[in-house]
């Protein structure tokens, strides 16, 4: 089995993507500093990067049909769907989750380019390179102003912290550890507490299956 996956997922994990292929090889460029902007009537805002890496390139190829050495749940994805899916979050300027499970690599940014060479590798194959331009999520609170002077808005009541957990959950289509908690716990770094809690049925973290129902610890 598969040590590492490649996903990409975006849309607050809504929508997500395994590659097929893993890259043998990530480049990863830029250096670990914070840069500032000038907003108007806000001022210098310092926006921290992400480290270590601000940008990561690979490379590979999307098959038309699943490689024999290659375990797969599901139905194999095609390449051109692969294709389109990735082109449109690139010119939407969608914000894109790149997760490559067992490593360091978990970046959320924008697809920075992205170039197709159709039949590179075989018929219907689809080569393809890839680089994620990683970036914070910056949110700007409002300001409104009161007799000449600035007021930030008081802490709501209701927090998104009060995250209602359910007990269990049935694994469906595209799942992944990382990504139940993702959606349930609010980090998918919590997804050891899901493994843990579920031994008896999870043979392989790196594989669960569709209909498979897990005990959700509150985290």
């Amino acid at each position: 089995m598969a040590k590492y996956q490649l996903w990409l997922t975006a849309n607050g994990e809504k929508d997500n993507l395994r590659l097929p292929i893993v890259s043998s090889k990530f480049q990863v460029s830029g250096a670990s500093k914070n840069s500032s902007l000038t907003v108007l009537g806000l001022g210098e805002l310092t926006i921290p990067q992400p480290s270590p890496a601000q940008s990561v390139s690979f490379s590979g190829f999307f098959p038309a049909h699943k490689p024999p050495t290659i375990s797969w749940t599901g139905t194999w994805p095609s390449p051109k769907k692969l294709v389109t899916k990735i082109k449109k979050w690139k010119d939407d300027g969608t914000r894109v989750h790149l997760i490559v499970t067992n490593s360091w690599i978990n970046l959320t940014g924008y697809v920075d380019t992205f170039a197709c060479d159709e039949g590179a590798f075989g018929a219907g194959d689809i080569g393809y390179s890839f680089s994620l331009k990683a970036s914070p999520l910056v949110t700007v609170r409002k300001i409104t102003v009161k007799n000449g002077k600035a007021q930030l808005p008081g802490n709501s009541k209701s927090r998104s912290g009060s995250r209602t957990i359910p007990g269990t959950y049935t694994v469906i289509k595209g799942d992944s550890l990382y990504l139940i908690a993702k959606k349930l716990l609010g980090d998918g770094a919590k997804w050891k507490l899901i493994y843990n809690a579920n031994k008896a049925k999870i043979k392989d973290p790196h594989w669960i299956y569709p209909g498979q129902v897990f005990v959700i610890p509150k985290g």
